[in-house]
Parts: C-alpha cells; structure tokens; sequence
C-alpha cells in the first residue's frame, strides 16, 4: 500500500531509523532477535509514538488510484530534496494537455518515494533531481512504456537539456556530465517528452515535499565510548612498580642467594640496595619487576623508543646483569614495532596496457537497462582497446556463464585475443 501514501519514505524516517539501531543491538534482523530487544533501551520517545499515529492515519486514509486507461495521457512529476526524492505518476484526459497545470484533471496512478543514504547523501542537486527522473521511470517502466509515451515534469531546468531526446547536452562539467550521460542513456529507452514547470506552477513538487510529512525530522542517536587500550600502560590491572614491591623483590633474593652480586651495597639515603654509579639493583630472578620497567621505558609518553633509547631510560635508574640484551629482547618482540617497522622496499609503477594491432587487447564490462519484452536486460560490451570497435552480447543476467559465452562468441567471429 505504500504506492498509494504520497512520500511515504519520509513518512515512516524516524521509526525506520529506530529499526536500525534496534537492528545492531539485536545483532540481526530477524524477528525472533528483534523481539528480544526493548524498544526504551534504543532510543524509543513521543516522537517515533507521533510517527506511528501518522502512519496509521496515512493508512487509513490513503490515496485512491486509478486504473491505467490507454485513451489517457501519463504524466510523471519527480523532485528532489537534500534527504529524499519522489515522484507521483497521473493520468489526463487528451484534450487536457493544452491546459493550464492548474486546470488539468490528474487522475493519480502511482507515488513512489526514496532516502538518500551513503554516497548518494552527498550527490550535488543536479544529481539527485536526475536519479528521481532515472529511479522513477525505471520503476513505473508497466505505465510510462506505451504507444503513446508520457510526459515528463521537472522542476529542475537543466534536466531538460540533459533528457530531451530531441535537445543537446548543457555543457556541464565532465565530472558531473559522465553519470548523468548514462542516465541519459537509460532514458532513451523510454518514450517521452520532458518539460520545466515554474516554480509558482509546480504545486506536484511542493505536494511531494511538504503532503504527509508535517511533522519536522530530528536526529536521534546512541553514543556509545568505546576505550581502545593500545598499551599495557593503560590496562586497568596493570601494576606500577613502587618502592615498596622493589625492595620486597631484593629482599626475598638476598633470602634465596644469601647474599649481593659484587657492586651492589646497601644505601641508607635512598633505602634500597645501588650499585657502584647510584642505580637500584634489580635481582635477576625478577622477570615480572624487569618487565614492567621495560613496558614503561620503551611505551612510555615518548612512543614506542627504539633498542638504544630504552636501554638508556632503564639503565639510568636501574641495574641488573643481563639489562641490556633483555631490553633488547623485549624491544624487538613488540608487536607494534614489528608491525610498523621494515626497510620500504620500491616497487615499479604499473603501467597500461595498450594494444599495437586489432583483437591484441580487449575491453569488457557490464552495462545493465530496463528489462526488454523479451526478457533480457544486461548487456556485455566488449571493446577492442587499438580499433575502438565495440560489440554488444545482450543476456538475461551479468554471470560468469554469460561473461564465458559472449567472450566465446568474439572469439568464433574474431579469433581468439593474443593476450
């Protein structure tokens, strides 16, 4: 029934926007996963209560359409906002065409409506009045494909130079030209006449914007902080070395060796066993202690330091046998550092490839239309890269079976490609 409520996709935003957020809680959007899921806890307010009560009135008091008569003239108004796009689908008498809009008795056929998502939230205007004409046409293909034809309103200008099979282009950038040529292109298939409707005439384009939608949008999101710890430093268990487990740690190996290693006295001003230049001796045995020193050296403030650099930071307060080769160790098996570091090894630049002689080097991709009355609506164009010369392999589908047997098809009248 949504052919029948007039912008329907802008209807219904706020709770198709609650069903996303209700989809990634769920983790999937069955209904057995949605069910679970409660409705408060993702964001549920009056407001999406309001759009549920504008849904059901459109419900209950949708449009009316009309049957398809072939004695009647089709007419397709399309527009386009910033987030959405729709199209309304009519049809008038003959004898009306040579009437003012205002005076014309529209009879309504069909209404289509689409959000503009993704890439498509950022097209340029031109962009997103043509994908409404393209979308619509394309859709509607079981009442605009007639004897007859239809025609077409807009109330965007330049769409008429770009459309009109029997105009030339507007001369607009290339950037913007070539996807709008290839919409173009899909048009041609289509028997009509477009035409421009002033702003103060165009009342099927201010209906598409403001009928059924009275209610203004507003956005509504769930904020969830995600902390990314990417040191040990900042592990909530992580334990810092303190005086107190420093001294603990000599104190239970002078238990276990009896005594020192050479070098290393007692100092009653800083109350810890130094060596010779003033460090705190570390015992050898304290893997955990030494660890921690070197988590803290080496992904400190300062980054993750290099061998030499972390040797320097321990070595300046610290003291044990193998200090050196075991910051070394340590350094080196570090997973960030052995992900980021490496010599950079050069690579050739690719170059393309071009072909010296016909059926050398061939093109292909595939380009898909509006379905045919035979069934068939992709087609394979294959190009040869040195002469230009195009074939078309129309199919019903764009797979690897068709791709094989178009490609078979060059080959048997062309020979097979030397590349």
């Amino acid at each position: 029934m949504r052919a029948s409520i007039p912008d329907y996709n802008k209807l219904i935003d706020p709770l198709r926007r609650l069903l996303n957020v209700a989809v990634k809680a769920a983790g999937s959007s069955k209904k057995k996963a949605l069910a679970r899921v409660a409705l408060s806890l993702v964001g549920l307010s009056q407001d999406h209560a309001a759009c549920f009560e504008d849904v059901k009135s459109a419900l209950a008091n949708v449009v009316p359409l009309s049957h398809p008569r072939s004695d009647m003239e089709v007419c397709v108004f399309t527009d386009a906002s910033d987030k959405f796009w729709g199209a309304v689908a009519t049809q008038i008498p003959s004898e009306d065409l040579s009437l003012p809009l205002e005076d014309q008795r529209h009879e309504p056929l069909a209404f289509l409506s689409g959000t503009f998502t993704g890439a498509s939230q950022h097209w340029p205007i031109v962009e997103k009045e043509a994908y409404a004409v393209v979308e619509s046409c394309k859709r509607l293909d079981y009442l605009v494909v007639r004897p007859g034809g239809f025609s077409l309103f807009t109330d965007h200008r330049n769409l008429v130079y770009m459309f009109n099979p029997r105009g030339s282009n507007s001369g607009m950038a290339k950037y913007q030209a070539d996807k709008l040529q290839r919409w173009a292109l899909v048009m041609s298939t289509f028997p009509y006449t477009i035409e421009c409707l002033p702003g103060d005439t165009n009342v099927w384009c201010d209906l598409l914007s403001l009928w059924g939608s009275a209610q203004s949008s507003r956005t509504i999101a769930r904020v969830r902080k995600l902390l990314h710890v990417v040191s040990p430093l900042q592990q909530n268990d992580f334990e810092w070395p303190t005086a107190k487990s420093i001294l603990e740690a000599q104190k239970l190996a002078i238990e276990r060796g009896g005594s020192t290693p050479p070098g290393v006295a007692w100092s009653n001003e800083d109350s810890f066993h130094m060596d010779d230049q003033g460090r705190i001796w570390v015992p050898d045995d304290a893997v955990d202690l030494q660890q921690r020193l070197c988590v803290i050296a080496h992904q400190g403030d300062a980054g993750h330091r290099r061998v030499a650099a972390t040797v320097k930071s321990v070595s300046d307060k610290f003291w044990w046998a193998t200090l050196a080769q075991d910051v070394e160790t340590f350094v080196k098996a570090c997973l960030h550092c052995m992900q980021v570091d490496g010599d950079v090894v050069p690579r050739p630049l690719g170059s393309a490839l071009h072909a010296e002689k016909p059926n050398e080097l061939i093109h292909f991709d595939w380009l898909s239309m509006p379905m045919s009355t035979s069934g068939l609506k992709h087609v394979l164009v294959i190009k040869d890269d040195m002469s230009g010369f195009v074939h078309l392999f129309p199919a019903e589908s764009a797979d690897a079976t068709s791709t094989a047997t178009a490609l078979m098809g060059w080959f048997t009248l062309y020979g097979c490609v030397e590349t």
